[in-house]
C-alpha cells in the first residue's frame, strides 16, 4: 500500500463527504435523491463516500512515496497550513 496515496485519498474523502452533507442539508431536492437511490441518504453517502476513497486510491496509486512515514505526513500536514 502507499501512505501517500492512502493519506492523499483520505484527505479528499473527507472534503467530499463534509461536501454532500452540507449540500443534502442545504438543498432538499438533494437529500431526496440520496434518499430514493438507497431507501435513506445516509446509505447512499457511505455508499458514495467508500466508492469515492476507492477511486481516489486507484487514481493516486502511482504517487511518489518517501520512506519515512513520519517525514510524509509532517510535510503534508504543513502544506495546508
Amino acid at each position: 500500500m502507499n501512505i501517500k496515496s492512502l493519506a492523499w485519498s483520505t484527505l479528499l474523502t473527507i472534503i467530499f463527504s463534509t461536501g454532500i452533507t452540507l449540500l443534502g442539508e442545504l438543498s432538499k431536492p438533494f437529500k431526496d435523491l440520496l434518499t430514493s437511490l438507497s431507501g435513506h441518504h445516509w446509505v447512499t453517502k457511505s455508499i458514495a463516500i467508500l466508492i469515492f476513497f476507492a477511486i481516489m486510491y486507484f487514481l493516486l496509486r502511482n504517487l511518489k512515496e518517501e520512506k519515512d512515514l513520519k517525514k510524509t505526513i509532517i510535510l503534508q500536514s504543513k502544506e495546508f497550513r
